[in-house]
């Protein structure tokens, strides 16, 4: 996995985090990530997953995959942490609840989150307004291009 981080280009990265396929898709998404400072241990997570995760794509991953995985995907970890950490799945549901959010998952193995936003200006008006409501959380904003 540390390759991927090294490599700093946007990445589909499989298997174990050791299969890293580089991506271009032209694509802009606006992306809200809240984290509330949940410690979390991957291991833990780990412990209380399904020891079975997502389909593989197989080796030739198309543009039209990658889309899909990003609106339609799940984070198989998802479960076992909020299993652990009830919490996280009232932070989902608040990013979730945000006018013109798309998207709200877990990332990794927990606890930041996070929202893909129908535009900039309503991730900006979600930050806005969760940071008022939750001041003790992270949060951070990107226009993420793929």
């Amino acid at each position: 996995m540390l390759s991927f981080l090294l490599k700093k280009k946007n990445s589909f990265v499989k298997g174990v985090g050791d299969i890293v396929v580089p991506m271009k898709l032209d694509i802009k998404l606006p992306l809200l990530l809240v984290n509330p400072k949940i410690k979390i241990s991957s291991k833990d997570v780990y412990k209380v997953s399904v020891k079975t995760f997502n389909q593989s794509l197989g080796n030739e991953i198309t543009k039209d995959q990658i889309i899909d995985k990003i609106y339609n995907g799940i984070n198989a970890l998802e479960i076992p942490a909020a299993y652990l950490f009830p919490d996280i799945n009232a932070v989902l549901n608040i990013i979730k609840k945000q006018t013109g959010c798309l998207v709200s998952r877990m990332s990794g193995s927990g606890s930041t989150c996070f929202g893909i936003f129908k535009s900039e200006e309503l991730a900006f008006a979600a930050l806005n307004s969760l940071q008022k409501i939750y001041p003790e959380f992270w949060f951070y904003y990107e226009l993420l291009e793929i």
